[in-house]
């Protein structure tokens, strides 16, 4: 027997270059808000994908100016409708949705461009370690 006594980290930490463009299945993993560098407070959420990384994105929901707002809200019911959702009335709803995100590569990190249901989704929703948790089809 060999005493390694090494901790292993919820989320990997060496490999961050980009993703390849295209779609990939994820799940909303967390939301929180945050301050923007520029002082406004956002929206962030991290999404989990299937291959364990988590990818996140800001929506400037209480940004000074209303064009950064309105293009916010465009995204969150963008984001609603792939995870088939008529409305959203706390970041909590999105917690475990699964969907398909479409990456791009966007200089060191990926940037999400699209949502869509997933084409065969998992039933259920997931766990923030991408398990899926069994639901009755009465539960949304």
């Amino acid at each position: 027997m060999v005493d390694l006594n090494i901790d292993i980290p919820e989320q990997e930490t060496g490999n961050f270059t980009p993703l390849p463009e295209g779609w990939y299945p994820a799940s909303v993993d967390s939301t929180e808000e945050v301050t923007t560098q520029a002082g406004d407070k956002a929206l962030r959420i991290n999404f989990m994908l299937d291959t364990g990384r988590t990818i996140p994105n800001w929506y400037n929901l209480w940004h000074s100016n209303e064009q950064p707002r309105e293009i916010a809200k465009q995204e969150l019911e963008r984001l609603g409708r792939a995870v088939g959702l008529a409305n959203i009335g706390d970041s909590d709803e999105l917690h475990g949705r699964v969907l398909d995100v479409k990456l791009v590569p966007d200089g060191e990190y990926n940037r999400i461009k699209a949502y869509r249901a997933q084409e065969a989704p998992a039933f259920g929703i997931r766990s923030g370690n991408g398990a899926v948790k069994s639901k009755n089809p009465w539960e949304s």
